[in-house]
């Protein structure tokens, strides 16, 4: 099934169909959260759409490890989206590998559990293991866990060509009933606050109306000048 949202683009707001989404029953979701007709998060698609409205997202490591300590949660629940060769891991990590960072347009990092975590506190990797780490950081809107022990926050996915020929079939190191991706492939959940999913939508609308109202304003001085 096929979601419509909004996304900022050169011009402004407009309205763009993506994502099409499967394995809707793969892990605990939340009634409340759910839309009862398709059995996904109300917010997912909309949330992947609005890439432009969290700029900054993941860069700053020092903000992120203040974040983590604060341990203020930012998200309640979390649900399957996809499997995937996701991109963002590859070409967007600033901090574990920043000369392959090829994501400075977008501005935006994702952050690895490894990155933050010293080694003599890290617990085996299970789906919850991973949501309790990034639902403390602030703009991640999704995580991803692979290779059964590997877990990382972003604040989008994207599709990444390759991989084709492998599955999310590697059984999570502290849980082997929950899947975590593949030697190639992300399972990517997505994160959202159940009791406040409406609201959560409202806010970043209103962000990206305040962006288009800063790109026309930037836009009209220069015509000006």
């Amino acid at each position: 099934m096929v979601f419509r949202g909004l996304a900022l683009g050169a011009t402004g707001v407009t309205a763009l169909a993506v994502v099409t989404t499967s394995h809707a029953g793969h892990s605990k979701k939340k009634e409340n959260c759910l839309n009862k007709k398709t059995k996904l998060p109300k917010h997912v698609t909309l949330l992947q759409e609005l890439k432009k409205s969290i700029p900054g997202a993941g860069m700053d490591l020092e903000k992120v490890k203040a974040d983590h300590e604060a341990g203020k949660s930012y998200k309640d629940g979390f649900s399957h989206v996809t499997c995937l060769h996701e991109g963002l891991r590859h070409d967007g990590d600033k901090h574990k590998d920043p000369n392959s960072y090829a994501m400075g347009a977008a501005n935006v990092s994702v952050v690895f559990y490894d990155t933050v975590i010293p080694q003599e506190d890290r617990e085996p990797m299970t789906h919850e293991v991973c949501f309790n780490f990034c639902r403390t950081l602030e703009h991640m809107n999704f995580f991803g866990v692979l290779n059964a022990n590997d877990c990382y926050c972003a604040p989008y996915y994207k599709a990444k060509v390759g991989g084709e020929d492998t599955m999310c079939d590697s059984a999570c190191e502290g849980n082997n009933a929950q899947m975590c991706g593949g030697i190639a492939k992300t399972d990517v959940y997505e994160m959202h606050m159940c009791n406040d999913v409406d609201q959560d939508i409202q806010r970043i609308e209103g962000k990206l109306k305040a962006a288009e109202a800063g790109y026309v304003y930037e836009s009209a001085n220069l015509l000006e000048a």
